[in-house]
């Protein structure tokens, strides 16, 4: 590149190798561009024949078959530019001349500001250095590119339960660091799944707070260790959420800003990869969830029909027989037996009706069974927001069978003293909570009879996309339903 200004002239840029050439290229190239440069400035290519005379016997050492030469001005300050080894004026060579023309532009335009031939160099080497990191940055956009790509085969072929475990390892490759792992969320706290450590590894109440908070904001995390933690396995990790997962990458320094806009960027390629496999999960799930209730459903069935035979053989059958006993020795008598009989088939046919509402509403309904929890000896309340309403009768309908069902244990096995009911409607969705005071809840019984009891209700809830939870708080037993208003 050759210069003119008013404080005078010279070149710059020019490759070593091409020193001795420098001077003759200048002088072929203002000939050659004489008249563009009279219309402000152009591009031309110049022919081997016009590189012929300056290369004198040396095309073997400097190998030319050809260059594009160019001049651009911008105020006083005239630029000549020319571009070696280009053998065919082509449009991918226009392209670049036209770019390198417009760093001269900006090369001229902050020379004329600054008013000092010295300084455009000082330029004109600032927009070098942005141009080479401009080209890196490009480079590894492309090494990215292709990274996602193979994680896309990759982490496809790997079964469901190990993509994350792969998905970290990749990501871990991308950031050069070998320490990785990866959590779950599963309702209120993250479960670790995998992590490239031999050992388990204990996670700190601190990691699970930055993993909550990583999930929660959908945003890259940086946490500094400390005490044990930090010695195991570095003094600082990188929490990158997907979906309800977080990959955790462990540094032993520092991780700088330049990985950090990496990861960000991997993360946003990859998000939605995790998303379709964590819906193929949930879809799984439920697919084994309506074989699962669909087995159950007809056990169920089956345990149903063998009880009400037995009923009929160990009740009615003789009470059938004592009738006619009576009906043949003493008339009177066999009137009672006959209303004992009315009696247990009435019985029979209202146990063999499956709860409902009938005619009233939840709301009507709830109070009916505190009234029984009272006559028990029972202390109750209910809590019902303005806001929870019109509820259709399905979701009605499955809240009775839930209350129904665990006012039957509270008066059954718990001994409470104490319970309160809150309905919440919040999402598109109904919270049921039902807190006693009592001794606690055997979950392992309900287990044992499949197909009935809270087992079966809570089944029904996730069917419907809902959550369905027993657990012991404060002392108290909690039995907490969420169910999608459809």
């Amino acid at each position: 590149m050759r210069w003119a200004a008013a404080g005078g002239s010279g070149l710059a840029a020019a490759p070593a190798e091409f020193d001795q050439l420098a001077a003759p290229l200048v002088a072929v190239a203002e000939r050659e561009l004489c008249g563009a440069a009279r219309s402000g400035g152009g591009f031309r290519r110049l022919a081997p024949a016009d590189l012929r005379p300056i290369l004198n016997g040396r095309s073997d050492r400097y190998r030319l078959s050809g260059a594009v030469a160019g001049i651009v001005e911008s105020g006083d300050l005239k630029l000549l530019l020319i571009l070696l080894g280009a053998p065919a004026l082509d449009e991918q060579m226009n392209a670049r001349a036209r770019l390198i023309g417009g760093y001269a532009q900006r090369i001229g335009a902050a020379a004329a500001a600054r008013g000092a031939g010295a300084t455009w160099q000082r330029v004109a080497a600032d927009i070098g250095t942005e141009l080479a990191q401009t080209e890196a940055h490009l480079a590894a956009l492309k090494a990215e590119t292709a990274l996602i790509e193979n994680a896309r085969t990759t982490l496809a072929q790997l079964d469901p339960p190990a993509r994350l475990a792969g998905l970290a390892r990749l990501v871990a490759e991308a950031a050069r660091l070998d320490s990785w792992s990866v959590l779950i969320s599963t309702r209120e706290r993250w479960r670790l799944i995998a992590g490239s450590s031999a050992k388990p590894e204990a996670l700190t109440a601190e990691i699970e707070t930055a993993a909550a908070a990583a999930s929660a904001s959908g945003t890259i995390a940086l946490q500094r260790l400390r005490g044990r933690a930090a010695s195991d396995r570095g003094t600082a990790c990188a929490l990158i959420p997907f979906a309800d997962a977080v990959v955790i990458l462990w540094a032993q320094a520092p991780i700088e800003k330049e990985m950090i806009a990496r990861l960000e960027r991997i993360q946003r390629w990859l998000q939605p990869l995790v998303a379709v496999w964590r819906v193929e999960q949930e879809v799984a799930r439920l697919q084994t969830l309506v074989r699962t209730l669909g087995v159950r459903l007809y056990g169920a069935i089956d345990e149903e029909r063998r009880r009400i035979a037995r009923d009929l053989h160990d009740d009615l059958a003789q009470l059938l027989t004592a009738a006619r006993i009576a009906l043949e020795t003493d008339p009177a008598a066999a009137r009672d037996v006959l209303r004992q009989l009315d009696d247990a088939l009435r019985t029979r046919v209202r146990e063999l009706r499956p709860p409902a509402l009938g005619r009233v509403n939840l709301r009507e309904t709830i109070a009916l069974e505190l009234r029984r929890l009272a006559e028990a000896g029972i202390e109750t309340r209910l809590t019902w927001p303005p806001r929870v309403r019109g509820l259709n009768r399905s979701v009605q309908e499955l809240c009775y069978q839930i209350l129904r069902e665990v006012f039957s244990n509270i008066l059954r096995h718990a001994e409470a003293t104490r319970v309160e009911i809150e309905l919440t409607k919040s999402d598109g969705a109904l919270g049921l909570r039902i807190d006693d005071n009592g001794r606690g809840f055997d979950r392992r019984k309900p287990k044992r009879s499949p197909g009935v009891g809270l087992v079966g209700l809570a089944e029904r809830v996730e069917l419907l996309g809902g959550a369905f939870r027993i657990r012991r708080v404060n002392g108290l037993t909690r039995v907490a339903a969420r169910i999608p208003v459809l």
